[in-house]
């Protein structure tokens, strides 16, 4: 439910309601949840914001397959400049950086509730988790770098319920 307003026409203002019961949070390889909640979309076209309560009905955090993105280092990797004389190389991305103003300056703040039945799975960690998270997310970063990652911030606690875990 909600409203667009398109005055001006090039920056229409939004104020936007979604509510889903049990809908398909994520389905890849290292997440798999449904949730049910409520989120808006409000401000203009041009500065965006989203923000709500999202409760994790049940999913699966598969930490491995976390672990593995991560230790793959982009070519636009601020790490890559310390061990790479850039005078040398140019960086020319494989996709382009969005030049589209909403995802830009897109603003997420969003209160995830994590219900039992939720897991966190890897090698030798199997382990259902329950707590609250706030998902804060600001693509109007200054630094290019930021924006790829370090922009996204979650901030909360989740408890162990049960499970098992091995440490060596």
């Amino acid at each position: 439910t909600g409203t667009l307003r398109f005055v001006p026409l090039g920056d229409p203002e939004l104020d936007l309601t979604i509510r889903a019961d049990e809908f398909l949070l994520a389905r890849r390889r290292d997440v798999d949840a449904t949730g049910t909640g409520e989120a808006r979309l409000v401000g203009r076209y041009t500065r965006p914001r989203v923000e709500g309560r999202i409760s994790v009905d049940r999913g699966v955090f598969y930490l491995d397959e976390l672990w593995h993105q991560y230790q793959i280092i982009a070519l636009d990797d601020p790490r890559l400049f310390a061990a790479v004389d850039t005078s040398l190389v140019a960086i020319r991305r494989a996709l382009p950086t969005s030049t589209s103003p909403f995802v830009r300056n897109l603003e997420v703040d969003v209160t995830l509730d994590v219900e039992r039945d939720t897991w966190l799975r890897g090698r030798n960690l199997d382990i259902e988790v329950a707590g609250n998270l706030s998902v804060e997310f600001d693509g109007r970063s200054e630094n290019e770098f930021e924006r790829g990652g370090d922009a996204l911030r979650l901030v909360g606690t989740l408890n162990a319920i049960r499970g098992s875990y091995d440490f060596y």
